[in-house]
């Protein structure tokens, strides 16, 4: 079976006449396609390429519907850490180091270990109970502390609650219909809105 080939143009360099080494010609031609591909690739990795170390500036349920194959247009807004948070004094009113887990987020059952814990022990991990629910509640705290200062507009303080409330009674929240997020998800969201 014979395969014909296009005529070539003279300009283009073609397999050696007979006699050549066709080999060679092989070699030079894979280099010259590798290198364009190389190059191209280049183009499409920077195309693709989003920032690093930026935050999700999103509400969750922007997060769960947002195309990531867009870039963001908007001015990134992001929270603190848990880390930075536990380091410093001066935290927004009216939550203090010594304001129990509790009294924001409303945890009814004494024999909850959330029921007992101040916000600076939450963000003092490892809290081996928090830790079996992907540390939700270090996260939460320290977004609950992002949206009264200000840092997260959205995600206000009554999100954050309500995410907490949802979780502990339903054992996920829903962010949007039919969307549930159990506490890894949760967990991954709040720790994105943290830069």
């Amino acid at each position: 079976m014979t395969i014909e080939q296009p005529p070539q143009d003279e300009s283009e360099s073609g397999p050696p006449e007979k006699g050549g080494d066709a080999h060679a010609f092989a070699g030079e031609s894979r280099r010259r396609f590798t290198k364009a591909g190389l190059a191209a690739s280049g183009v499409l990795m920077t195309l693709a390429s989003r920032q690093g170390l930026a935050c999700t500036a999103v509400s969750p349920s922007g997060f769960t519907s947002m195309n990531q194959s867009r870039h963001s247009t908007g001015t990134p807004s992001c929270g603190l850490t848990p880390g930075f948070w536990k380091n410093h004094d001066s935290w927004p009113s009216p939550v203090t180091q010594t304001t129990l887990f509790r009294n924001i987020f409303s945890v009814s059952n004494p024999s909850s270990p959330y029921y007992t814990i101040t916000f600076q022990e939450i963000l003092s991990p490892p809290q081996h109970f928090d830790q079996n629910n992907n540390q939700i509640g270090y996260f939460l705290a320290a977004a609950y502390l992002n949206a009264l200062a200000g840092l997260t507009p959205y995600l206000t303080a009554s999100t954050i609650v309500n995410i907490w409330h949802e979780w502990s009674t339903l054992g996920y929240y829903v962010p949007i219909a039919p969307i549930h997020w159990d506490s890894a998800h949760i967990a991954a969201y709040l720790q994105a809105t943290m830069n």
